[in-house]
């Protein structure tokens, strides 16, 4: 057998090699991670006071949706609904602890347990038969107008502006 000689190239190639074999990688200033200590009273702190914020704001919101649940005609369910949109207009945005989906919920539920007595003639589809229903036209304007008002007011803070703002930006409404 035959030895095998290395040419330079290949000296040079294993030189830099054990080089960088032997040197430190930048890595290693970050092998350590501190260690952080929770505290947990003032987590429990920052929770509770959440809670009395939450609290104080259903109390706040829940004359507005007793008046929906106990609306039974197209005049009642309308002026709880208006109230309930001048109530969000006077404040700066859905306060905190509130849910938009179950403020629209109450609003539906109210607006569907309303007596369906007017009736007009509207695009006939297989359910209808061109002839629609509805507890009111005061009724209805009063629900699109909640409805609408309860979706500006709710906008998640990390998804921008509605679409209905001019602002394209898909799934930006709370609900």
């Amino acid at each position: 057998m035959s030895e095998r000689v290395l040419s330079r190239r290949e000296c040079g190639f294993l030189g830099a090699l054990s080089a960088l074999a032997s040197t430190p990688t930048l890595a290693g200033a970050y092998d350590s991670i501190k260690d952080i200590e929770p505290d947990f009273a003032a987590l429990e702190k920052k929770r509770l006071a959440r809670e009395a914020v939450k609290a104080k704001n259903d109390k706040r919101i829940e004359p507005y949706l007793q008046a929906l649940r106990l609306a039974n005609d197209e005049k009642s369910f309308a002026d709880a609904a208006d109230s309930l949109a001048v109530w969000l207009v006077g404040g700066d945005g859905l306060p905190e602890g509130l849910s938009a989906p179950e403020i629209r919920d109450a609003i539906v539920e109210s607006y569907d347990a309303l007596p369906m007595i007017y009736q007009y003639k509207c695009a006939k589809t297989r359910d209808n038969g061109g002839v629609c229903q509805t507890p009111g036209f005061r009724a209805d304007d009063a629900y699109r107008t909640a409805l609408k008002t309860l979706r500006a007011k709710s906008t998640k803070a990390y998804k921008g502006s509605l679409q209905s703002d001019g602002v394209s930006a898909a799934n930006s409404a709370a609900f």
